[in-house]
């Protein structure tokens, strides 16, 4: 779902915390 470069599109976008929690959430449902 989440098709994007965390550290990249954190420090372009400005929420890291938005996409940290997407990015773990996904993480532990992906696994």
């Amino acid at each position: 779902m989440w098709t994007i470069i965390p550290e990249q599109t954190i420090s372009r976008s400005g929420f890291p915390y938005f996409i940290e929690a997407q990015f773990q959430l996904t993480g532990q449902n992906q696994t």
